[in-house]
């Protein structure tokens, strides 16, 4: 929250490539970031109004929309409806499964094209398959985005380049997954996760 600039920060600083950032009510760094929440909101309107937020859409934004239905594996579910996009989705995404819900959640934070995407557990509904599809689709598309990933998910972390692993509400250790992964208490996190 602090981070994307919905709280304002009590102590401490934020720097972004070395320069301090005040990110609290800084409508231009809020632009850069794009969230994806572990509850997701779903409104009671079509499946394009769920990702663009009624914005008025141009012939850009259309050709994004169907470049990012590939990537958060979406192509699916618009052949399923005779109306695709403009299909109403019902109350509370009645027509959606869990996981339908958590793409148009993704696809909705890539929309306005990002520099950072956060993942708040933001893949939790998806099976480990498709959560692995749609994060490698989108690193391989969106090459300069930064992905702050925040997760139970350890195998998710595999690509990341640096981990902070956080337990008992500190710091235990900064690494990559490799190292990580030598961490007795790091193996026992994915053996309950997993096994």
């Amino acid at each position: 929250n602090i981070f994307s600039g919905l709280i304002k920060p009590k102590k401490g600083k934020i720097y972004c490539d070395g320069l301090e950032i005040r990110t609290y009510e800084n409508s231009i760094w809020k632009k850069k970031i794009g969230y994806v929440p572990q509850n997701r909101f779903i409104l009671n309107d079509t499946i394009l109004h769920n990702v663009s937020l009624g914005k008025n859409l141009t012939k850009k934004d259309h050709e994004n929309l169907k470049k990012i239905w590939k990537i958060v594996d979406l192509d699916n579910l618009l052949k399923k409806y005779d109306k695709g996009f403009n299909t109403f989705i019902g109350d509370n995404g009645l027509k959606l499964s869990g996981g339908q819900e958590q793409k148009i959640i993704i696809a909705r934070a890539l929309f306005n094209n990002p520099e950072i995407l956060i993942f708040d557990e933001g893949t939790n509904a998806l099976d480990v398959l498709s959560e692995k599809k749609i994060i490698n689709n989108i690193r391989k598309k969106y090459k300069e985005l930064t992905i702050i990933l925040i997760t139970h998910r350890l195998n998710a972390l595999k690509k990341c380049n640096k981990i902070i692993f956080i337990q008992n509400s500190r710091v235990k250790k900064i690494a990559n997954y490799t190292t990580l992964a030598k961490e007795k208490s790091f193996k026992k996190l994915i053996f309950n996760n997993y096994n």
